[in-house]
């Protein structure tokens, strides 16, 4: 099972855009989104499946890291 895990953050941490992309990406509602970037500034590991998404990885990754994020993919 692939995952998605965020693990932390950086200076420079932008909340409101990784609310934005996990919608974007996840179709996930505003309250999922910000209840994961809620748990994020609180350094709280979160995990979130990719089984069922089609995406590029290092893509993703990248903007990810670029918006503040410490995130891999688990296999």
């Amino acid at each position: 099972m692939r995952e998605l895990v965020i693990q932390g953050w950086r200076v420079g941490f932008d909340k409101i855009k990784l609310t934005k992309v996990l919608r974007a990406e996840f179709g996930m509602s505003l309250l999922e989104g910000k209840s994961i970037t809620d748990k994020v500034l609180d350094n709280e590991q979160v995990r979130i499946s990719l089984d069922d998404h089609a995406l590029d990885e290092e893509q993703f990754l990248s903007c990810l890291r670029a918006i503040g994020v410490e995130a891999w993919i688990s296999v």
